[in-house]
């Protein structure tokens, strides 16, 4: 039950992580959030972690007034990593169709690349599990490469149009990979100030 909240998406979050640009966009949201307006109080907010150190985002967390949490794993994008999902996006993409793409071609392709310099940084590359991987891969960047490789070029991730095709395929087929965001939510909208 979330009560009428409403999830929106932040336009760039790297510009919450420039001094000036945090202080500033936090105190329009304490404004909004405190003002007696039209407007719904604001929440919070759910940010990837991507690089940022545990002292950058205590930072960000304490110009928020902790209104800021931070996603366990690098981005999203980390947690749509289901070879069986990207392969039903495959699927119901018309201009790949003649390619014959096939669950193999994908899991060859992930198992090929997942521990390339391109993807992970030096340091996660001592552990290499697969839950590291998850937590510490550039998803983004991972998925995009995955796609254009693949596809032989003929097809370019869109972060907006496939991300959503993947979190839909994982909420319908594997929702467990999506039960860390569902506890950060969870632990979000029941913050006692809210």
């Amino acid at each position: 039950s979330l009560m009428g909240t409403v999830i929106l998406g932040v336009i760039s979050t790297g510009d919450f992580q420039k001094k000036k640009n945090a202080d500033l966009i936090f105190s329009i949201y304490d404004r909004l959030s405190k003002g007696g307006g039209l407007l719904p109080p604001a929440v919070g907010f759910l940010f990837d972690s991507e690089r940022l150190s545990p002292t950058d985002k205590k930072d960000l967390q304490r110009k928020s007034h902790n209104a800021v949490t931070f996603l366990e794993r690098r981005m999203i994008e980390n947690y749509l990593l289901n070879t069986n999902g990207i392969f039903s996006v495959f699927m119901n993409i018309p201009e790949v169709a003649d390619l014959k793409i096939t669950l193999e071609d994908i899991q060859e392709w992930i198992d090929q690349n997942k521990w390339k310099k391109e993807y992970i940084s030096k340091e996660h590359l001592t552990k290499k599990v697969d839950e590291n991987w998850l937590t510490n891969v550039d998803g983004a960047k991972f998925l995009s490469d995955l796609f254009n490789s693949v596809s032989k070029q003929k097809l370019a991730f869109d972060k907006l149009k496939h991300s959503v095709a993947l979190c839909d395929w994982v909420i319908e087929n594997s929702f467990d990979d999506l039960k860390e965001i569902q506890a950060l939510l969870t632990k979000v909208l029941k913050k006692p100030e809210f």
